[in-house]
């Protein structure tokens, strides 16, 4: 993973942005995605992609380029290459790392402008299926939210708009509501730790503090009640 340059702050001037995830490395529907967004938005440069992104930048930013697209950045999501991703992250601790001419990885926690709008990025998730997969192959340790990476958001007081993997805890989307209370998918107890019997959010803050909204990706773990809103 090639690191080209690095931001302590972005102040984008963009008055829309598409936000996107779960790409999970699917360069087909990217090739499908960004001509769609360039055809229906064609003032859009900027996507937030909100995890689970691990894609081939050498086969992608052709794509985004010829599509309008000048960047993606990248709210960490659980299924990503954590080793090469913290390798990158750790060169320039609180800081983005450009590791393409389009995509930019953020940190946790991040924060940047766009159309004047703060945002937060709160990347990270954990793997509510791990208990089935193979550590170190198909899930990180690294993935998680810590309460290191919560304290710092908190510390940085409020915001416009919340970029998260994980849902925050007491949801607005009924969805995603019933399936951390009900666990449909049969995950573990022990890797769903609380899914399924929804304990009360212990880091209620970092949402409460982001007083604009959220945005996420649907994802019933349990972090989703100790880092959210």
């Amino acid at each position: 993973m090639s690191l080209l340059d690095t931001a302590a702050m972005m102040d984008l001037p963009d008055t829309r942005v598409a936000v996107c995830g779960d790409w999970h490395g699917n360069v087909g529907w990217v090739r499908t995605l960004a001509p769609a967004i360039g055809r229906l938005a064609p003032d859009v440069t900027t996507i937030l992609q909100v995890g689970d992104w691990w894609m081939d930048t050498e086969l992608t930013d052709p794509v985004f380029l010829d599509a309008g697209i000048e960047r993606v950045l990248v709210t960490l999501g659980n299924h990503e290459p954590w080793p090469l991703v913290v390798r990158a992250l750790d060169v320039a601790p609180e800081e983005a790392v450009q590791i393409s001419e389009v995509t930019w990885l953020l940190p946790r926690p991040y924060r940047f402008q766009v159309g004047g709008r703060q945002i937060l990025s709160l990347g990270g998730a954990t793997s509510v299926d791990r208990l089935w997969r193979v550590p170190g192959r198909e899930w990180w340790a690294e993935e998680a939210i810590t309460d290191e990476h919560v304290d710092a958001a908190i510390a940085g007081g409020p915001a416009d708009v919340m970029l998260t993997h994980e849902s925050p805890a007491r949801t607005s989307v009924r969805a995603v509501r019933r399936m951390l209370s009900r666990n449909p998918a049969g995950f573990p107890g022990r890797g769903s730790a609380g899914v399924g019997g929804i304990p009360g959010a212990r880091h209620p803050r970092v949402g409460r503090r982001a007083s604009g909204g959220s945005v996420s990706r649907a994802h019933a773990c349990p972090r989703c009640q100790r880092h959210g809103r």
